[in-house]
């Protein structure tokens, strides 16, 4: 159940457990662990205008290293717009476009896995860095059958983190092109 908070100003709709230093880079199957919902946020447009608004940001988490970590979208605008950044991000996550005749709530996507890139963004405001989700896609059913052969710390045979660690099969060795 998704978190619904009232009259939120912009930073009361960040998770607490986001605090500290931003999330290692790479990608990473992690799972939605929260979704939350603020109603009538004020914040300024791209002119500079005053505007109120509802928007959404959700929580994901992975192992990295042995530790569990939090990753977090950034604000999205409640939008069933194709333009919208919520509706782009869920049709990524998806793989196909969402339903927007009403009878769907993205809220059931909490507790669902995703394959997600985690990079790095400095705030031109006050130049700390903090980990963003650049990019979201379903778990490929390869990767699902594979199990523990995404590794998101690098092996010595691989090439660099976030990277697929390549696994022995039945038939021989298995490549990068073989999982795709």
């Amino acid at each position: 159940m998704a978190l619904l908070k009232q009259k939120a100003s912009n930073n009361e709709t960040f998770f607490d457990v986001c605090d500290g230093p931003p999330s290692p880079e790479g990608q990473y199957v992690a799972t939605c662990t929260a979704i939350v919902d603020a109603s009538d946020v004020e914040r300024t447009d791209f002119q500079g205008n005053p505007e109120v608004l509802d928007v959404t940001r959700f929580l994901f988490q992975y192992e990295h290293n042995g530790e569990t970590v939090h990753v977090q979208t950034r604000e999205m605008r409640q939008s069933a717009d194709n333009r919208s950044n919520l509706y782009k991000f869920l049709s990524s996550w998806l793989g196909d476009a969402p339903v927007v005749d009403g009878s769907w709530d993205y809220q059931e996507m909490m507790g669902q896995q995703a394959l997600i890139k985690v990079a790095h963004q400095v705030s031109n405001r006050s130049g700390n860095t903090y980990a963003i989700i650049e990019n979201i896609m379903p778990v490929p059913a390869q990767m699902q059958s594979l199990g523990q052969a995404f590794s998101p710390t690098p092996a010595p045979s691989d090439p660099g983190p976030g990277q697929f660690a390549t696994t022995a099969s039945a038939s021989g060795s298995a490549s990068d092109k073989d999982l795709f």
